[in-house]
């Protein structure tokens, strides 16, 4: 099976309009260059290398930056492995797949995609609905430019612009589909008024809960949209402008301690909910001792059968609060949970 094949076998379920485009547009087009985990950090591969095939049509997330950094690639190709964490990637084909059919978008939509990245996602959009009706977006200059060189080498030519994802893109709006391949805290307003009436967005909402959470919205009326959490969990790089520190300083504001019953299960459905009821809030889990803690000052602490809880807001409590609704709904999948966002936030609930 050559590797097109191979990729485009990996995608399951994805309607045959999507195959196609996949089979159209080559990934290996779109990474010329990416990052490998080893031994001592990533390692820089390039067109060429032995087994880049294999490794470009695998199912595979493939790292393209490191450290927001465009610089050490070329470093690391030079001097071996470098140290960091991954800020931009080439996603996962099947989950790529998978939103594409979600998205619902067909000829005649217009799309923002914000995340533009390596290009390949924009290039499988203009395939289908053609390069007119595709805008995509990305806060990284480097990116950009090399995504515009790939598009313009298969003869796409989409708008494609430096800009912060969380304004959306208003020069080209109104969008009948905004697709987001990159994860937010919540999802910014100015999505949903660039949104036209009964138009789709979809996006993955990122915490260090661990949920991976996404949810699909279809805008109801002007500047309001509302649906519902996919089945699929989601893993994406966050938005530059809503990335939560890996550990925030634990507060040394006094606490309350008393009994609790629930500890936090990223595996767990209700885990989604509680994600969403807690933005901006950092988690660290290690077995049954968890922390949960926000820039506000709150923070809360447990060791299993114990919480002890400080600052302006009990976050605690909002956890449990997230795994009783989730308890008295019958203990519900993740696709129960249900998101509005207007111009007042973002609310949710279970159906």
């Amino acid at each position: 099976m050559e590797d097109t094949e191979r990729l485009v076998a990996a995608l399951g379920m994805v309607s045959p309009e999507w195959r196609e485009a996949f089979r159209a547009v080559p990934r290996a087009a779109f990474l010329t260059r990416f990052f490998r985990p080893v031994a001592g950090g990533y390692a820089a591969i390039a067109a060429g290398d032995p087994g880049f095939a294999s490794m470009v049509y695998r199912d595979s997330v493939l790292p393209t930056e490191i450290d927001d950094d465009d610089s050490l690639w070329d470093y690391a190709r030079e001097h071996g492995p470098v140290d960091g964490v991954p800020t931009s990637s080439s996603s996962q084909p099947s989950l790529m797949g998978m939103m594409l059919d979600a998205l619902g978008a067909r000829p005649g939509h217009r799309v923002l995609e914000i995340g533009t990245g390596t290009g390949w996602n924009a290039a499988l959009l203009c395939h289908r609905l053609g390069s007119a009706a595709v805008t995509t977006i990305d806060i990284d200059a480097a990116l950009v430019a090399r995504a515009r060189e790939a598009l313009a080498a298969l003869g796409f030519t989409p708008a494609v612009d430096v800009a912060d994802g969380a304004n959306g893109y208003p020069p080209n709006a109104p969008y009948d589909r905004i697709l987001a391949t990159c994860a937010v805290a919540t999802i910014p307003h100015a999505w949903v008024t660039q949104a036209t009436v009964g138009g789709r967005i979809l996006a993955s909402i990122y915490g260090h809960l661990g949920a991976g959470t996404m949810p699909l919205l279809e805008v109801t009326a002007p500047g309001v949209a509302e649906g519902h959490v996919l089945a699929t969990g989601s893993y994406f790089m966050p938005l530059r402008a809503q990335r939560l520190p890996d550990l925030l300083p634990r507060s040394s504001s006094p606490g309350v301690t008393r009994p609790t019953q629930v500890y936090l299960d990223s595996a767990a459905p209700w885990s989604a909910l509680a994600e969403l009821r807690l933005p901006g809030v950092a988690a660290t889990n290690s077995g049954y001792d968890q922390w949960l803690l926000h820039s506000d000052g709150s923070w809360a602490h447990s060791d299993g059968d114990r919480v002890t809880q400080g600052g302006p807001r009990r976050l605690w409590d909002i956890l449990e609060s997230a795994h009783a609704d989730w308890s008295a709904h019958g203990r519900p999948p993740r696709t129960a949970i249900h998101i509005r966002v207007d111009q007042t936030g973002q609310h949710t609930w279970l159906a």
